[in-house]
């Protein structure tokens, strides 16, 4: 008679390594989920910092912020300009021929 082989113990080991790779798969997974989460949280932090700094910039290259700094340290306006009526040049007083 022939020796039958059986399978099952085989199948029950392999479903059992299956089952322990699901497991540390699942477990990375949630470990990475975590880390991801932060790294949100992260980036969240990083764009609010960049945003309240360009309002800093923008409230800071403000023409009246600008205007008042320059007071401050002791800029003036252009005053007027002062044009004076051209001379006489040499050559328009020669007559003409």
């Amino acid at each position: 008679m022939k020796k039958k082989i059986t399978f099952r113990p085989i199948l029950i080991l392999f479903y059992l390594s299956l089952a322990i790779v699901q497991v540390y798969i699942l477990n990375s997974i949630s470990t990475y989920g975590g880390k991801l989460n932060d790294i949100d949280n992260e980036i969240r932090l990083v764009e609010d910092n960049n945003d309240i700094l360009a309002e800093n910039i923008a409230s800071a290259s403000s023409v009246t912020t600008l205007y008042n700094k320059a007071k401050m340290l002791g800029f003036v306006t252009n005053p007027p300009v002062l044009s004076l009526d051209p001379l006489p040049v040499a050559l328009s007083s020669l007559p003409s021929n």
